[in-house]
């Protein structure tokens, strides 16, 4: 009889909060602390298969100093590690991998956001537990995950590789780390290296089957590159263009050379 009153106390303290139509909408809930006490973690699971393989798991979102609050999203995005479990539907056969420095959890997806101020963070974010991530949700390119992961032949090689966005990359900017997923009768795994890495200034080109990026250290301090996927080989660099400041008799001026494979 007691535990029935302390429910109802408790019920009505969240309805005082606003939460009640939380409360009946996602029944089943997890916090995200912004000022924990001790580590936490948030399940997710993918709402559909990708390619076959069905996606769920555990993520740790970061303190700012790795050790004392507050929790806090940038740009959106709260970043941390995910332990991810693939699970191939076909014969169930799972593989599961630590991945560290992710974004994986938007303040979008937090039941209390309505409208989220950077200045003034409120001290939670509520989570539907667990968390259902869309694997529609994307970053200008159908190959790139907005958060969290994608799973996609993304090179046309005909093997599905793990797209993770990683934050702090290139110029603050995101970037783009890919995996292969080593799949056939023998194995399911997820490779031990990073087959890639791309910033989020890349560019496709569906149709041509090419992509295209650059790493830039100033107007005149700059390496472009052209790949194209031919064939079962993935994408292969054909082209990159530098530019690079030189000194001719006393003026410098801005030098692009262009490198063709």
């Amino acid at each position: 009889m007691l535990q029935f009153f302390l429910k109802i106390i408790t019920f009505i303290y969240l309805i005082s909060l606003g939460f009640s139509d939380i409360l009946l909408a996602h029944p089943n809930t997890q916090i995200l602390s912004h000022s924990p006490t001790s580590y936490q973690y948030i399940n997710f699971q993918y709402k559909e298969p990708i390619n076959g393989i069905s996606i769920h798991g555990k993520f740790y979102p970061y303190r700012n100093d790795y050790l004392d609050p507050p929790v806090q999203p940038r740009y959106k995005r709260y970043e941390g590690t995910i332990e991810v479990t693939l699970t191939r539907l076909s014969d169930m056969k799972s593989t599961t991998k630590e991945f560290r420095n992710v974004s994986f959890v938007l303040t979008d997806h937090c039941l209390n956001f309505d409208e989220y101020d950077y200045q003034n963070p409120i001290n939670e974010c509520i989570l539907e537990d667990p968390l259902i991530i869309e694997p529609t949700d994307y970053y200008g390119s159908n190959f790139l995950p907005k958060v969290g992961l994608q799973i996609i032949d993304y090179d046309y090689d005909n093997k599905n590789e793990l797209i993770l966005i990683r934050p702090n990359g290139y110029r603050g900017e995101s970037e783009f780390f890919i995996y292969e997923i080593i799949d056939n009768q023998e194995e399911f795994r997820i490779g031990y290296e990073f087959l890639d890495k791309i910033p989020a200034n890349v560019e496709f080109d569906y149709e041509n089957k090419t992509m295209k990026y650059n790493y830039s250290s100033g107007a005149c301090y700059s390496n472009y590159y052209y790949l194209k996927a031919e064939g079962l080989d993935g994408y292969k660099l054909y082209k990159r263009i530098n530019t690079d400041m030189i000194d001719v008799d006393g003026q410098y001026i801005c030098k692009k050379t262009v490198y063709l494979e």
